[in-house]
């Protein structure tokens, strides 16, 4: 059965195109997760989870007690929206970020 299928060699190229793949993708030094170029994205990413992290530290502090901010411990919206106002807060203020 197998003998009777005609022999093709296929090239990486021809493999590619096979499987819809025309372009070979290139990462830029900028793109690379250790980069430390303050306009790579990754440092970005890396520099909003720290201030994410310091922002859930103090959000999940303020008034845990409080019917308003937590419901049985957990966060409710209002400390959610908390959360993303302090986080734009932050993006849009670069100079201060985000402080206690």
């Amino acid at each position: 059965l197998f003998m009777s299928l005609p022999q093709q060699s296929l090239s990486e190229d021809a493999a590619c195109e096979d499987f819809g793949i025309h372009e070979k993708i290139q990462q830029t030094v900028a793109d690379h997760p250790l980069s430390t170029a303050q306009d790579s994205k990754w440092q970005q990413y890396f520099t909003d989870s720290e201030v994410m992290e310091q922002i859930d530290k103090d959000v999940s502090r303020t008034y845990p007690d409080m019917h308003f901010f937590s419901t049985d411990g957990e966060p409710n919206e209002h400390s959610l929206a908390l959360r993303k106002i302090l986080f734009i807060y932050a993006k849009l203020n670069p100079g201060i970020k985000y402080v206690q």
